[in-house]
C-alpha cells in the first residue's frame, strides 16, 4: 500500500519541474555570464596588446639607426607572444614546467638581446661597444653600468685608432701627377 496518494505525486512532480526550470535558468545565466567574462577578457587582451604594439613602436623611434629599430620591433613582437604563451601554460596546465622553463629562458635571451640593441644605437662605437661589453670577463661581477661604460670607453678607443689609422693610410699615400704633367 501507498503512503503517498495521486494528489502527492503530483505535487511532487511540479515541485521537481520547477527545480529543475530554477537550476537550468542557473545555468544559462551561469554560462551566459562566462562567456561575457571571456568576451571582456580578450577585448582586455586585445588592448593590452596594442598597447604594448604602441609603446615598442614609440620605443623605436628613439633609435638612431632603422635597422637597430626594425630588429628592437621584431624581438619586442617575439618577446610578447612567448610572455603570452608562459602566462598560458602557467594557468592552463601546470604540469607542463618543462615548456614554461624553456620559455622562459627565451624571455631571457630576447631581453638580453634588446638590452644589446639598445646599448648599440646609443653609443657612438655601435655594436663595438657590444663586443667589448660581452667580452669582458674581468668586470663579470661588477655592476651593469660599470661595465657598460668600461665597454664604451674601450670601444670608442678602438674606433678612434681605426679612424687614425685610416686617415694616417690616406697622408702616406703619394700623389700621382696627372697624365702628361712633369
Amino acid at each position: 500500500m501507498s503512503t503517498f496518494s495521486p494528489n502527492a505525486d503530483g505535487q511532487v512532480g511540479q515541485v521537481f519541474e520547477q527545480l529543475k526550470s530554477y537550476i537550468d535558468t542557473r545555468l544559462s545565466n551561469l554560462e551566459n555570464s562566462l562567456q561575457s567574462a571571456n568576451h571582456d577578457q580578450l577585448e582586455t587582451n586585445d588592448i593590452q596588446a596594442s598597447t604594448r604594439k604602441l609603446q615598442r613602436e614609440a620605443d623605436a623611434l628613439k633609435f638612431k639607426y632603422k635597422a637597430n629599430a626594425k630588429q628592437f620591433l621584431y624581438n619586442a613582437e617575439v618577446k610578447d607572444l612567448v610572455v603570452s604563451t608562459v602566462e598560458h601554460l602557467a594557468k592552463e596546465n601546470p604540469n607542463r614546467d618543462q615548456a614554461l622553463e624553456y620559455a622562459k629562458k627565451a624571455l631571457v635571451l630576447i631581453h638580453k638581446l634588446q638590452k644589446l640593441i639598445k646599448l648599440a644605437d646609443k653609443s657612438n662605437a655601435g655594436w663595438l661597444v657590444v663586443e667589448e661589453y660581452e667580452s669582458d670577463v674581468l668586470a663579470a661581477d661588477s655592476e651593469d653600468d660599470k661595465k657598460i661604460r668600461k665597454a664604451q670607453d674601450k670601444a670608442s678607443r678602438k674606433k678612434n685608432q681605426l679612424l687614425q689609422t685610416k686617415k694616417k693610410r690616406q697622408r702616406t699615400n703619394s700623389y700621382e701627377f696627372p697624365y702628361g704633367a712633369v
